[in-house]
């Protein structure tokens, strides 16, 4: 998946677009880690408008911020989730409500990026508009 260059809060980042359902039940679990400046977008309409969304860290090997997206607004930041070593039944989940978008990111950049509750956030045609108050 090609690597779209964006601005959040005046960090340069790098967003990859998780857009087939194998890539978003992929998500990062593939790589043994991440840039600094990378994030992955899951445009989550693609489930279902109002469906519930769900994440776990089972087969991940670094922790990661999980940003929540609905209605442009962040609903929830997971902060420094980490890997788990079990099966997946019996991994933390985190989500568990409708969303628009997910984003996820290497622990320690949604503060790095100055990434808050309730912030105005939009990406669309593979470009963001960042992050705003």
């Amino acid at each position: 998946m090609p690597c779209v260059p964006a601005m959040i809060n005046q960090h340069q980042v790098c967003l990859e677009f998780a857009k087939a359902l194998p890539a978003q039940v992929q998500g990062l679990s593939n790589k043994t880690t991440i840039p600094d400046n990378y994030g992955l977008v899951f445009d989550t309409q693609a489930l279902g408008k109002g469906k519930a969304v769900f994440f776990t860290m089972s087969n991940m090997k670094f922790p990661i911020d999980i940003i929540f997206v609905k209605d442009k607004k962040i609903q929830l930041i997971e902060y420094n989730a980490k890997p788990c070593k079990t099966t997946p039944d019996k991994c933390p989940v985190y989500g568990g409500f409708p969303v628009d978008m997910v984003l996820e990111t290497k622990a320690g950049n949604a503060s790095k990026w100055g990434i808050q509750m309730f912030q105005k956030f939009n990406v669309t045609n593979n470009t963001s508009n960042g992050v705003k108050k």
